[in-house]
């Protein structure tokens, strides 16, 4: 969609963002990336890289000595006696 001429004035339509957006109003060209959308778009890829790097390192690291693994404890409030009492 473009605008109309009638709401734009010649300022306007010399301007260089207006060019640009003429251009890819009528796909002559293609819009490009500004500067600040490049960074973050590399600041989002390094943030996967590095997020991937930590799950590999945390699946190929063995898990702790094991001492919590098959006591047949069960979790619970260690010395806290039990009501044996009614509500009422």
């Amino acid at each position: 969609a473009i605008l109309p001429i009638e709401l734009t004035t010649a300022e306007i339509r010399n301007s260089k963002a207006y060019k640009e957006y003429h251009a890819c109003a009528m796909e002559e060209a293609t819009p490009k990336p500004k500067a600040s959308a490049r960074k973050k778009k590399e600041a989002e890829q390094l943030k996967i890289v590095l997020k991937r790097s930590r799950q590999e390192t945390h699946i190929s690291q063995k898990s702790g000595s094991g001492t919590d693994e098959g006591t047949g404890s069960k979790p619970g409030v260690p010395d806290v006696p039990s009501d044996d009492s009614e509500e009422e």
